[in-house]
């Protein structure tokens, strides 16, 4: 079988999991842990006991609200008992890295992303060498809004996984790692990830171990790590295993009183960007980075926008330094996967000015050189055009754009027209002791409808301009590291 199509296989698995978990009565999810060792049935207490409660909370409401329908709910019974024990070998699969796991070659691993992963070793911060051994603890959390949709959430947390290439840096004998998410990560795909390192490495399988909370709601991850005490213990007890507790660090995305109180329980050292440094994650400020570096990048403005009007106004601009343009792409300076992009079409709005620009170019207008008396009338259409505007995510209309461009602004560049485009990255690791190294490269896998949405990648990038990314990566990290960002 080909690893794409196991991929795929693997992906609906751990969606049926999560599925059968979100919607699981109380018995189905006893019957489930029944299944398990007693070993398993420790380590996952704190989850099954808060998600017993939620079930519980949820059947109160729909009794309150549906009476009617509780005999037929209550007399269901063990109905699921497939998914149940797919949930339970799920579960053991998910635990078994710490102890059984061993790498090997993956089908769909190819030798020149392995000496890229490899050419990036030896770099961890130094004080990695010098103290013995050195553990990660990683906890990708992000923070959701209350407003956002449950399927919005769910697709959210599934990004996650986007930092599952801190995994790259078991290339180093001398670190051990617990990675944790809300849901558990199918075993495939992590050990695709392990295949990327180089082989023979001694003791990987006991170096790396999975945790997570089986938690989908819409809490944090850190929080839901803070309310989990056996998951503390167990953590205390893998550092003290791999004698690191002197080195001994919390990786996060952002900084917040969660973090920090986490970091303060496990006495872990803390590894996450400050607010200052989080700035630079904004589109705006990458677009000012690449311009200051010289890197290439979409034509566009370097300042958001916050609203309607300035919007409008940026749009104008962008089409009047090439009035070729068709279509600007809007973006909300800070979202995830694609999901704040919207498509701009253009030609419904300057189609109709076409004649009159021609000749106001030819004759002039009489009025004061420079400027265009149809202006107000342009910024007027191209307001009237914004809830008509294509978003890609299926989850954003017009009413939610409007919201966040109130708040976290947006920023707008001319979309660049053409069939089979590619969208490459390049992934880097700024260490604690400031040392800026690559870890891989890699192509979008993108969807939506313009293809904008992230829905994956494949390892490594195009090999035309595979030593290109690797240059604009140094760059962007050296530059990122002396603005104070580290991770």
């Amino acid at each position: 079988m080909s690893l794409s199509r196991q991929c795929a296989l693997a992906d609906k698995e751990a969606k049926d999991v999560a599925a059968f978990f979100d919607s699981a009565s109380r018995e189905e999810v006893q019957q489930a842990l029944s299944e398990l060792p007693v070993s398993f049935q420790s380590d996952l207490a704190d989850s099954i006991a808060l998600n017993l409660a939620a079930i519980e909370a949820r059947e109160q409401q729909e009794r309150m609200t549906s009476p009617e329908k509780a005999p037929a709910a209550a007399s269901a019974g063990p109905a699921n008992e497939a998914d149940a024990s797919k949930a339970a070998d799920y579960w053991k699969g998910v635990y078994a890295y710490d102890s059984t796991f061993a790498p090997h070659e993956a089908n769909g691993a190819s030798s020149g992303l392995r000496k890229e992963v490899a050419s990036g070793g030896g770099k961890e911060s130094r004080s990695v060498e010098e103290n013995g051994a050195c553990v990660y603890v990683v906890i990708p959390s992000l923070s959701f809004r209350s407003d956002f949709s449950n399927d919005r959430t769910k697709a959210l947390i599934h990004s996650e996984e986007r930092q599952l290439f801190h995994l790259l840096r078991l290339r180093n004998p001398h670190v051990h790692m617990i990675f944790i998410t809300s849901i558990p990560v199918h075993p495939s795909t992590v050990q695709y990830y392990l295949s990327l390192l180089p082989t023979g490495l001694q003791g990987l399988g006991k170096r790396l171990v999975m945790m997570s909370t089986f938690d989908s709601s819409l809490k944090s991850l850190s929080r839901k790590v803070l309310e989990r005490p056996r998951m503390h213990k167990k953590i205390r007890e893998i550092i003290a295993l791999a004698r690191g507790e002197r080195n001994a660090h919390l990786v996060c995305l952002s900084t917040g009183v969660e973090e920090m109180r986490l970091a303060e329980m496990l006495s872990l050292r803390l590894d996450s960007m400050s607010e200052t440094a989080a700035q630079c994650a904004t589109k705006s400020e990458a677009r000012k980075l690449f311009k200051e570096l010289g890197i290439a990048h979409p034509r566009g403005l370097y300042r958001r926008v916050h609203s309607e009007k300035a919007l409008a106004e940026a749009v104008l601009e962008v089409y009047e330094g090439d009035e070729r343009t068709t279509r600007v792409m809007v973006k909300l300076d800070v979202a995830e996967c694609g999901e704040g992009n919207a498509l701009l079409d253009l030609r419904p709005v300057f189609s109709r000015f076409q004649s009159y620009s021609s000749h106001f170019a030819t004759h002039g207008s009489g009025e004061e050189a420079g400027t265009d008396p149809q202006r107000p009338i342009k910024l007027s259409a191209i307001e009237r055009e914004f809830p008509h505007m294509r978003f890609q995510s299926e989850h954003v209309t017009w009413q939610t754009f409007r919201q966040e461009l109130g708040t976290t602004g947006c920023v707008v560049e001319a979309y660049i027209e053409g069939k089979n485009q590619n969208s490459p990255s390049v992934q880097g690791l700024i260490d604690a002791a400031g040392e800026v190294s690559l870890l891989s490269t890699h192509e979008q896998v993108l969807g939506g409808p313009d293809g904008q949405i992230f829905l994956g990648c494949r390892f490594p990038a195009e090999e035309p301009y595979r030593a290109t990314l690797h240059a604009h990566g140094l760059r962007v990290g050296k530059a990122l590291q002396g603005r104070g960002v580290t991770g």
